[in-house]
């Protein structure tokens, strides 16, 4: 019995701490007093965010207040870390409740209840008895209704003393909010109704001035820029700076979007738009600031335009680190705004504005890069106190009066400056008056046809040598000298389309003693086929003696398809050839033809998908035998697809006889691709005997047994 009592004494001292901080909790959490809804800081309110109890089931009874919690867990109720072990146990709905020690003093007072957040739906309890309906509660979220309430709730409390609040909340959705780097729950200020109201009113009224003032006048002034810039294309720098005021007023208008809507997933929509919009608008400023100073873009433009797209996907993957993204954009268009209007003062400048018109446009742009720089410092290193100033001041947001500023600057610049183009054009139609118009006239003419020359001379120039090189490139990677078997004889003839061709052909021997040949054909031609080409020709020689036939074609195919260029493939069909034994590989070319000594003629055909078309591509191995006197004909469809004059298609069956023909009577290789060329050119000769060019790349190789 002694012993009964012993343990009984030890294990009330062991949860006498955990009784004494639960007490502490109620105590700290869960009071409502007048000093909460009456004090000086009434208009802040008070938050119980974590004293909630919840329940992960959903039954009508427990808005029973006379229904025991004691088993419910002890949460908070934004539902905002996913990985907590009460987030981990919702199931999209379930129970709140919330025990408020109520002052005598306010029972009977209108007590305010607003929601700061409030992701899903719910039906809210006062001792067991329904007072609010938020949104649509459904068993499903096909059903279900979110909603974010706008106004404000008053509660009255008939009791002094311990009071139920029961919220049953749903949200099926919460995993798309968390994904997001959201919340998923709901949070509740309890303040005086009065005062509530006044300041909810007070604050629309005020929010709907900044969205016109913030929002849609700059979206208004973007708009005329963006319409300067279509009439007179030349002032790229109206372009930059609509693009960059404009984003402005929709970033503005989405992040005040979020506090004027009331369906919660538009609030996430609005705020994750908001991050890219500013980003395209630093951008843009960064642009403007140059074409105003210098009149050209930075020779960085990739790198900033690549930063500028890397930064938005970041930021949309990440939006807990999206405001380290600003921060950075930020910096970086201060940094470029201070250091281009002082190199534009030291250096002689050709720039869109003059030196005036640059000045009012540097004032105007030192108030958001100060503003933005101590809202930097209040963000990152804990100095608040001047940025807060700056708020006390303003009534609102001090970087977007700033920026509203400095939009005025712009517009003030701009026009001062086509003011100053206005004086300067009425002056050069008085001049240009007492000149000869005629004679004006002529050397204008002159002047544009010697121009257009010279433009056109050194146009052609360029883009000659640099099809040159081009083709001298692709002309290298060819076999310098063909193969030389024993009692094996081989011919190859390539004619491109263009300087640039898509078409290849490559020997290479193995280590076996085999020689290992392939022919391919690129998607199309001109430049995007030759580096298709290179590509390829690099993965056969580096793959080719030490790969089956099989194992090249999907190593190949591989690493053309990682290439991600999208709609372009690469026909290839490889053959291994070993003591006059044929074993082939087609991915997509033209079969190959075998004509033997007596005149019998087989298509191996072979039907597979190009290289680089499909991950999974299968191909097959065939083999044959070439005795003394067979011919294997190999050809692009450069050959079979080539239309003659009345628009025939030359074909596979023309082309059979052809081969069977010279096979028959010519006595070596290269003879045999003369006689294949002149027949494939004699099709295409028009009534006028002009052979037309062909309209893709006409490639040919015989392998000949002796």
């Amino acid at each position: 019995m002694h012993t009964a009592w012993v343990l009984f004494f030890a294990a009330f001292v062991s949860f006498l701490p955990l009784l004494t901080q639960a007490k502490e909790a109620v105590d700290k959490f869960s009071r409502l007093s007048p000093r909460h809804i009456f004090s000086s800081t009434a208009s802040v309110g008070v938050r119980f965010v974590t004293a909630w109890k919840v329940a992960f089931d959903d039954k009508s009874s427990y808005a029973d207040p006379s229904i025991s919690d004691s088993s419910w867990t002890i949460a908070g109720t934004t539902l905002l870390n996913p990985d907590s072990a009460q987030t981990q146990q919702w199931k999209g709905i379930g129970w709140f409740r919330l025990w408020l020690d109520v002052d005598s003093a306010l029972v009977g007072h209108q007590v305010g209840m607003s929601f700061s957040k409030h992701r899903g739906a719910s039906e809210i309890f006062l001792n067991g008895k329904r007072l609010y309906t938020l949104g649509v509660i459904a068993p499903n979220g096909a059903s279900e209704r979110v909603y974010q309430p706008m106004v404000i709730y008053p509660i009255v409390f008939a009791k002094p003393g311990l009071n139920c609040i029961s919220i049953r909340y749903a949200n099926h959705s919460a995993a798309w909010f968390h994904r997001n780097y959201f919340d998923a729950g709901f949070e509740i200020v309890w303040q005086d109704f009065n005062i509530q109201n006044h300041d909810n009113f007070s604050r629309k009224m005020r929010r709907a001035e900044y969205r016109i003032l913030f929002a849609a006048v700059p979206i208004a002034i973007g708009l005329l820029h963006f319409l300067l810039f279509a009439f007179y294309p030349q002032s790229r720098f109206n372009l930059y700076y609509a693009l960059s005021v404009f984003c402005y007023g929709l970033a503005y208008f989405c992040n005040s979007g979020m506090a004027l809507t009331t369906n919660p997933i538009w609030s996430v929509v609005y705020e994750r738009s908001g991050v890219p919009l500013y980003i395209v608008m630093f951008m843009s400023l960064i642009f403007f600031i140059h074409e105003t100073t210098y009149q050209h873009l930075p020779k960085r433009t990739p790198w900033i335009l690549t930063g500028a797209f890397l930064s938005v996907l970041y930021a949309s993957f990440d939006m807990r680190n999206s405001g380290y993204v600003m921060a950075f954009w930020g910096v970086l268009m201060a940094v470029e705004l201070v250091r281009s209007f002082f190199l534009s003062s030291k250096t002689q400048r050709s720039g869109a504005v003059q030196d005036g018109e640059l000045l009012i446009i540097g004032i105007g742009g030192l108030f958001p890069t100060g503003v933005y720089v101590l809202q930097l410092l209040s963000t990152y290193a804990d100095v608040s106190m001047p940025y807060s100033l700056l708020q006390r001041f303003v009534f609102g947001d001090p970087l977007s009066f700033a920026f509203l500023f400095f939009i005025a600057a712009v517009s003030m610049s701009l026009a001062k400056g086509i003011a100053r183009t206005n004086a300067e054009l009425a002056t050069q139609l008085e001049e240009v008056q007492t000149l000869s118009e005629k004679a004006i006239e002529q050397e204008r003419i002159a002047a544009v046809q010697t121009m257009e020359r010279a433009v056109l001379e050194a146009d052609n120039a360029r883009k000659t040598a640099e099809l040159e090189e081009a083709r001298k490139l692709q002309l290298s990677m060819l076999p310098s000298r063909l193969p030389s078997l024993p009692g094996i004889e081989i011919a190859a003839f390539m004619q491109t389309a263009t300087e640039v061709g898509g078409d290849y052909y490559d020997f290479c021997e193995a280590e076996d003693g085999s020689l290992v040949l392939a022919i391919g054909d690129a998607t199309g031609h001109g430049s995007k086929a030759g580096y298709f080409v290179a590509t390829t020709k690099s993965y056969f020689q580096s793959n080719v003696c030490r790969a089956s036939l099989l194992e090249l074609m999907h190593s190949i195919s591989q690493g053309l398809r990682n290439m991600n260029l999208r709609g372009m493939f690469m026909a290839l069909l490889t053959i291994r050839l070993q003591d006059r034994t044929l074993t082939l590989c087609n991915g997509g070319m033209p079969q190959p033809l075998l004509v033997k000594k007596d005149g019998s003629l087989e298509i191996i055909d072979s039907k597979a998908l190009p290289l680089g078309a499909v991950r999974s591509a299968k191909y097959e191995e065939l083999s044959r035998r070439l005795d003394s006197g067979d011919a294997l004909i190999l050809v692009s469809d450069g050959v079979t697809e080539r239309f003659s004059a009345e628009q025939e298609l030359y074909g596979l069956e023309r082309l059979c006889e052809v081969c069977r023909s010279a096979a028959m009577k010519c006595a070596s290789a290269e003879e045999i691709i003369d006689a294949i060329i002149d027949a494939n050119g004699a099709w295409a000769q028009g009534s006028d005997g002009i052979i037309a060019p062909p309209h893709d790349d006409v490639t040919v190789v015989v392998i000949r047994a002796k």
